[in-house]
């Protein structure tokens, strides 16, 4: 049975006896047009959430907690979050921009300045494979018609989710090094096979990369955010690639950021 490390799913021990165990919260808050907040949980690699305010984003992190345990417990990991209370602990408020919109930059948390060593970097992409096998197996049982239908106007069709999961994978390695080669005729067009292929693109990438370059700030040029400031690390990097995973998986469930 594959085990996550109590190192990478790390929940902080109470302080007496009945009291919840506190789990750390960083909230990147947006402002302006498109206000919202967003959750996210570095000790739970891809755990995010999203809401209006604050108090609806810790609301919907709950609800995203126990969506994020049961599939990790149903792909043999250790579960999260099992027995006993919890309770969110918020470690710090993050001015960033509405990144759930698409082109919008993101925040660099303090955590994503930590260089990952080859041991996370595999682990936390194991946890990207169960969020994909949890999202390919609800895909399958809806069959083929609803797998190519666009629901709505604007919006992709699930076959076209999955193709964006896999090109994003390579975008995101991208943002280390403007000169890296985009996906060539080496890589497959067929939607599940091109998955697999740039996943396993990403932790070669990653896991390529010599420590001093794991930890650098890089503020890429090319496919830039608007603005072009956005800043990004390696550990912001393998952080995005589980959230995006995530929240792509709670989507096709069913899930839409800013309903709460």
């Amino acid at each position: 049975m594959a085990l996550i490390p109590p190192a990478l799913v790390r929940i902080e021990s109470p302080r007496g006896a009945g009291e919840p165990r506190r789990v750390r919260v960083y909230l990147e808050m947006a402002r302006g047009e498109h206000p919202g907040l967003a959750a996210h949980v570095p000790a739970a690699p891809g755990l995010i959430a999203f809401g209006r305010d604050e108090r609806r984003a810790l609301q919907d992190l709950s609800q995203a907690a126990r969506l994020y345990a049961r599939t990790l417990a149903r792909h043999h990991f250790e579960p999260a979050f099992s027995g006993g209370r919890r309770a969110w602990r918020v470690a710090a408020r993050l001015a960033g921009q509405p990144f759930w919109r698409s082109g919008h930059a993101a925040a660099l948390l303090p955590t994503d300045r930590a260089a990952p060593s080859d041991g996370r970097i595999r682990r936390v992409l194991r946890i990207v494979r169960a969020f994909r096998r949890e999202h390919l197996d609800h895909l399958e049982a809806l069959g083929d018609r609803a797998y190519r239908r666009r629901p709505g106007p604007g919006r992709r069709s699930p076959r076209e989710t999955l193709h964006h999961l896999a090109n994003c994978e390579w975008w995101y390695c991208s943002r280390l090094n403007d000169r890296l080669p985009e996906p060539g005729r080496g890589c497959p067009r067929e939607t599940r096979a091109r998955l697999a292929h740039l996943l396993e693109f990403a932790q070669s990438y990653l896991i390529s990369l010599p420590p001093a370059a794991r930890s650098r700030v890089v503020t890429p040029r090319r496919f830039a955010s608007p603005g072009g400031r956005e800043v990004w690390t390696a550990g912001k990097v393998l952080r995005r690639l589980a959230e995006h995973e995530f929240e792509h998986l709670r989507a096709a469930l069913g899930w839409r950021p800013m309903r709460t």
